[in-house]
């Protein structure tokens, strides 16, 4: 949009409306880490890198990861 002369308020509605989609993405993906990987743990429906974990160990790793999310 740049490189095309867009304006300027287009051009930040646009990386808003981007942001938002990301963000929807993320807590999409993050509930579903919570599903299957920390409350289905123990359940076969974990991913493989999951598996070795506890829960504990798992709930540390989302807590680190929403905190890079969210920053």
């Amino acid at each position: 949009m740049i490189a095309q002369n867009e304006y300027c308020c287009d051009i930040l509605t646009q990386l808003s409306a981007t942001r938002s989609a990301l963000d929807q993405a993320g807590a999409e993906l993050a509930t579903s880490h919570v599903q299957t990987c920390i409350v289905g743990h123990g359940t076969c429906s974990e991913h493989e890198r999951a598996k070795p974990m506890t829960q504990d160990e798992l709930l540390d790793e989302l807590r680190t990861t929403l905190s890079r999310l969210v920053r």
